[in-house]
This record gives structure tokens, sequence and C-alpha cells, in this order.
């Protein structure tokens, strides 16, 4: 009877502690695992904004307005630094359009960078001409990586325009 309890005291033990070898092939696994983690994430910092292309994407901003029935009130910037070494970048426009001027340059705001996005959006009928414009207040939010990095290329160049958006009236 004293057998089988230390017995099953020393099977218990036993599992409790994993097998040298099995814990070594574990800890190769989670080493590579670790290391391809390291590499997919210097990738993606590597596409991330540099904090000296901030300037130049609120340059792109206003340009790929051009050509569009915008009419800039107000624009933004503040750059908030991160415990990380990371900043987030936030732009606020607030500007009057025609709701499919204003449709089209959402599109093209979503296509300048993945990693520019638009945090907040609100839309009320414009006082100077109610009928046909909306007065739009547009919160943009971006990464910028503390890496110093080249410009960027921001420009819809490489990627496709947004398609044309046809409106018999204004929605509001």
């Amino acid at each position: 009877k004293q057998n089988r309890q230390a017995r099953k005291q020393l099977d218990s033990l036993v599992a409790q502690f994993p097998d040298p070898e099995k814990a070594k092939e574990q800890l190769k696994d989670f080493n590579k695992e670790l290391i391809d983690i390291k590499t997919r994430t210097k990738e993606i910092e590597s596409k991330l904004l540099g904090v000296s292309s901030a300037s130049a994407l609120l340059k792109e901003l206003i340009k790929d307005a051009q050509g569009k029935k915008i009419d800039f009130q107000s624009v933004k910037q503040s750059i908030e630094p991160d415990k990380s070494g990371f900043s987030k970048l936030s732009i606020e426009l607030e500007f009057d359009s025609t709701y499919r001027d204003m449709l089209i340059y959402l599109a093209t705001i979503e296509g300048i960078s993945s990693f520019v996005k638009i945090e907040g959006i609100e839309l009320v009928q414009a006082k100077s001409d109610p009928a046909n414009l909306v007065s739009v207040s547009l919160k943009l939010m971006a990464l910028l990586s503390p890496v110093s990095q080249e410009q960027p290329d921001l420009s819809l160049s490489g990627t496709q325009a947004p398609r044309e958006i046809e409106l018999k009236r204004s929605p509001l």
C-alpha cells in the first residue's frame, strides 16, 4: 500500500515537470516564432510614416483636394509622443464641399496609406448653401515610427483612383 502511494506521488511529481527534451524542442520553436515576429514587425515599422513625413502627409491631403469643390475652413495637426517611441499624428480638417466631392475625397484619403485612418467624421448642411454643400469635420489618425525614414510616396500614382460617384441630389 505504501509502495502504491509512493508511486502515485512520484507520478504526480513527474507530471508536474516537463520532459527536458520536449521543453528544449518547444523552446526552439518559440525562438523561431519570436525571430519571425521580430522580422514581420520590422517590415511593418518600415512601412509606417516617419515623424519627418508628417508635413508631407498634410501637403498630400491638401493637394488631393485640388480639382474638387472643397473649401478648407481649418486644418490642425498635433503629434502626441508615446512611451514606446512611436507617435500618434492627429489631423483635424474642416471644410465645405459638395457631397459627391466629399465622398471622392474620403476615398482618396483612405488610399494614401494603409496606416492613415479616418477616426471620426461629422457632416452637417452648410450654412452658406444648404441645398448643395455639406460642412465636414474630419479627424484622421496615423501612427508615426520613431525611426527616421525617407519621405514615403504618399501619392496615389501607384494605386487605383477612386471610382466616380453619381448623385442626383444631396442626401442631406
